[in-house]
């Protein structure tokens, strides 16, 4: 990823640097304010790509369950 810089104002920093540490303190991580940003920045670009690979893994673990289900039912049917 190329680096760039952006500015912002003494109480935007105030603001990024309480909002890190209460990240910070939530998920026991030791983010920098930097490394904080650009894993927000990370989540709000890839966001789209992870919702759709969540999706197709529900969908396929939605398959696998119907067939294990189907499976099940037709094995029943035959031992009956």
């Amino acid at each position: 990823m190329p680096d760039f810089t952006i500015t912002v104002t003494a109480a935007t920093a105030q603001r990024v640097q309480a909002m890190t540490a209460a990240y910070n303190e939530a998920h026991g991580t030791s983010l920098t304010g930097v490394q904080w940003v650009k894993r927000q920045l990370a989540e709000v670009i890839f966001a789209d790509d992870f919702n759709t690979a969540e999706t197709n893994l529900r969908a396929a673990a939605n398959r696998q369950l119907l067939a294990d289900a189907t499976a099940a039912r037709e094995a029943l049917i035959v031992g009956a």
